[in-house]
């Protein structure tokens, strides 16, 4: 009976001795799983490679347009993490025209969700020019333009402020996102709705273009302006943003659909 004791008094002891080694260990193995899970496939890393490469030698001139980068605020930057991201001021010579230019390309779609301009800048003090052209306007004014060979529908926002040198300063933000599964939209819903199949699917990436105007533009004049630069847009980063790699791990995200109804 006592020999019986000392044994179970020894494993108890044991036991006791291993559990804080046996947590630790725990603890290491979940952490590397999910470091494991969180670090994109090798796949996946080359192709936001490729893309990070192609916005950095994004041209200087499209069409008649010549742009000259413009400062990054570094609060941007940190907010969306970026892969890769230009901010230019481009002119068109020859005739009246500027705009600034934004390609922000994310690894992580997450990371997109504050960067929509009907939240980022009422965020720094604009305002709607009109009431309703936030993100529960059913009746958002869009612009048909042509994103190189691809038609689309880009999403406008008029905003205003007052100004210290102005009493009401104006700006035009023609913007759209640009995802691999999903294709060119409008609908912050859609990058939500991707991001929650986790993180496999949010990892694929997602690429945002903003077009800024100063002033308020007419619908015609604003059309002709974006269409002119935007159907010159570089075919190759287009056609990457828009395309998932091949890998055997993306078929099911390959095969995923969405509609104007149940978004799926």
């Amino acid at each position: 009976m006592i020999t019986s004791k000392r044994k179970i008094n020894t494993f108890l002891n044991l036991t006791s001795r291993l559990v804080p080694t046996m947590a630790i260990v725990f603890l290491v193995v979940a952490g590397m799983m999910r470091l494991s899970e969180s670090r994109p496939s090798e796949v996946l890393e080359k192709y936001h490679e490729v893309i990070a490469r192609q916005i950095s030698a994004f041209p200087f001139q499209i069409g008649k347009w010549v742009g000259q980068d413009v400062i990054i605020p570094t609060s941007a930057q940190e907010i969306l993490n970026p892969n890769g991201l230009i901010s230019r001021r481009y002119s068109r010579y020859g005739s009246e025209g500027a705009l600034t230019f934004a390609l922000i390309h994310c690894i992580d779609m997450r990371d997109m969700h504050g960067h929509h301009p009907p939240r980022c800048y009422p965020a720094s003090g604009w305002s709607f020019q009109e009431e309703g052209q936030g993100d529960e306007d059913l009746q958002q004014e869009t612009l048909a333009v042509q994103i190189g060979d691809i038609q689309a529908d880009m999403s406008v926002n008029r905003f205003w402020r007052a100004d210290q040198m102005v009493s009401r300063n104006e700006m035009v933000v023609v913007s759209i996102f640009i995802t691999p599964m999903a294709g060119m939209v409008n609908d912050m819903t859609v990058l939500q709705e991707i991001g929650s199949m986790g993180r496999g699917a949010s990892s694929l990436g997602v690429a945002q273009i903003q077009l800024v105007f100063s002033g308020d533009l007419s619908k015609d004049d604003l059309s002709s302006k974006v269409n002119d630069f935007m159907a010159n847009m570089p075919d190759e980063l287009l056609q990457n943003m828009l395309s998932l790699p091949e890998s055997e791990e993306l078929e099911n995200f390959r095969n995923y659909t969405f509609d104007g109804s149940d978004r799926s």
